[in-house]
């Protein structure tokens, strides 16, 4: 939101109009990516506390219970949210 107030100040220029909306657009994708990472190591571990997700993720990989690809989704979802 600061992002879209920041751009957009000169409203009266059509490309700073366009570019706050673009803006805009970009982060709520980001938080979406963000968010759906955050929640599939949620569905995962069970847990938003990194102590026990570290824990936990220790114990499935040593148990081999953990499916490496959803990991991994998971782990580029987070990095894409927070690149975007």
């Amino acid at each position: 939101m600061c992002s879209y107030l920041l751009i957009g100040f000169w409203f009266t220029r059509p490309a700073a109009a366009n570019a706050c909306q673009k803006a805009f657009v970009t982060n709520r994708i980001g938080d979406f990516g963000l968010l759906l990472g955050i929640l599939g190591f949620y569905w995962t571990t069970g847990s938003f506390e990194f102590q026990e997700l570290f824990e936990i993720f220790n114990n499935l990989i040593y148990n081999n219970e953990v499916y490496f690809l959803f990991v991994t989704l998971c782990a580029s979802l987070l990095f894409s949210g927070l690149i975007v």
